[in-house]
């Protein structure tokens, strides 16, 4: 520590003191000079600052170009929450310029999240099968078609031979998300910075002019992003089951489609479309009026208090009435009531000998399924 006394003057240059006398009133030349020394000081004691850690200097000089340059280049998160934070502390053209390095930034992710994740799909199934051969694969899907075809099926068959041999397909085909997760926690870490990004961005688009809000678009909101990629890691499960490149079509084509349903109906055709890959069938595509058709005669049968293939109803009086009043045409259908979960209705119809064959006919194409709270109907299209 040090005192002085009245008359001097000291600037601390780094980690040095200058101190100079100042006699009597200070001349103009003389206070250029301390105000230069004073702004060497300033400048010195930034760059030492710099040194140790470049975001202060940034933010002291508005340097948006270096914290972009460390947002986008550093592996170490915690300076890459530091440089974003300070683009919008320094404000200005700081929120717009962050938005487009994290869209950049989200691509890239994005990209490599997805080709990361349909790796760790098929790295886990072929680790499943195991010693599986070709043949067990023919012989177990063999045990559940010739099944649906037997005259005189029964509940028991079902359960004591289509049961074991769905499972063991289960087993050395598919694999769920969740389980893709537990095996692979890293994955896990990686959708954690997508959605992290996202909010980054949300949180840089409030800071933005109402003008300029629509830049923010560019990275999808967190409940979006949530479900897309839920639906893309579900997608990547689903297909590693070893399928034609028409059923992959249609799968493709249910994606979209099935945005349209209730979620429970959605999820009921996927159950159901799952089913038929597996034992080497061609999936279902959804018919959206084939569903109106079904939804419309499970309303039916709530409200008037009836459960039979038969309504009361002039004009839908059979399954082809209300096939064709909507607009296409139907060979099948199922009836279930009960329960408002698709699940509950899939294997009570995979349970019933009838409904059975239905779902497991080599002949079917098209799908409808229409829930009204516990009712349900399932019509099928050639």
């Amino acid at each position: 520590m040090f005192i002085l006394r009245r008359g001097f003057q000291a600037i601390i240059i780094g980690t040095a003191v200058l101190v100079f006398a100042m006699p009597g009133p200070t001349s103009a030349q003389t206070q250029r000079d301390i105000d230069l020394i004073a702004s060497i000081a300033r400048r010195t004691a930034a760059a030492e600052r710099a040194s140790l850690d470049p975001i202060i200097l940034a933010v002291e000089t508005g340097d948006i170009q270096t914290l972009i340059n460390l947002f986008r280049t550093s592996n170490d998160h915690a300076i890459r929450d530091r440089a974003a934070s300070a683009m919008l502390q320094i404000g200005g053209t700081g929120p717009a310029r962050l938005i487009s390095a994290i869209h950049t930034d989200f691509k890239a992710k994005l990209r490599k999240y997805r080709g990361t994740f349909q790796d760790e799909v098929a790295a886990l199934v072929k680790k499943k099968r195991g010693g599986a051969s070709p043949a067990e694969v023919v012989t177990l899907q063999m045990a559940v078609t010739e099944l649906a075809k037997a005259p005189g099926l029964t509940k028991g068959r079902i359960a004591s031979e289509g049961d074991p041999a769905m499972k063991r397909l289960e087993e050395l085909l598919t694999i769920d998300r969740k389980t893709v997760f537990a095996m692979a926690p890293a994955l896990q870490a990686s959708r954690k910075e997508l959605i992290d990004l996202s909010k980054l961005a949300a949180r840089a688009a409030r800071q933005l002019p109402t003008s300029e809000r629509r830049l923010a678009e560019k990275v999808p909101a967190v409940s979006q992003l949530d479900t897309d990629l839920s639906e893309m890691e579900e997608l990547a499960a689903m297909m590693v089951t070893p399928m034609k490149p028409e059923a992959q079509d249609v799968m493709f084509e249910n994606i979209a489609v099935a945005r349209q349903l209730d979620p429970e109906e959605a999820a009921g055709i996927l159950m159901l479309n799952l089913m038929r890959i597996r034992v080497g069938l061609q999936p279902l595509a959804i018919d959206l009026k084939l569903g109106d058709a079904s939804r419309g005669h499970s309303k039916d049968m709530r409200t008037l208090g009836f459960f039979d293939h038969t309504s009361p109803v002039s004009g839908k009086t059979s399954p082809w009435d209300r096939a064709k009043l909507a607009g296409t045409s139907a060979s099948g259908e199922n009836i279930f009531c009960g329960s408002p979960a698709h699940n509950a209705a899939i294997m009570a119809w995979w349970y019933s000998p009838g409904h059975h064959k239905n779902m497991m006919n080599p002949g079917f194409r098209r799908i409808g399924l229409g829930r009204v709270d516990g009712h349900w109907t399932q019509m099928f299209g050639s």
